[in-house]
């Protein structure tokens, strides 16, 4: 993946976001900021743990939690996230 990414060119389809930006405080601040992730990798959800809001800690399924999207949808529902 890196070799097709590198050089600074966009590539359709491959978003690379550093494990920082997820503790900045304008995390993805136009689409709502943490509110609007809803669903992360289990491994990455330990790394940030302590930065996510506290109330959407258990809110946010990981792929051991849901394993398509009518799971997804229900956890969401079945969790109140926002």
């Amino acid at each position: 993946m890196a070799g097709q990414t590198g050089g600074g060119k966009q590539i359709i389809g491959f978003l690379g976001v550093g494990v920082n930006y997820f503790r900045s405080p304008k995390f993805i601040q136009p689409d709502g900021g943490w509110n609007a992730l809803c669903g992360c990798p289990k491994n990455l959800k330990e790394k940030i743990k302590a930065d996510i809001p506290a109330e959407l800690v258990d809110k946010l399924p990981t792929e051991e939690t849901v394993t398509d999207l009518k799971t997804l949808k229900d956890y969401l529902e079945k969790s109140q996230h926002p």
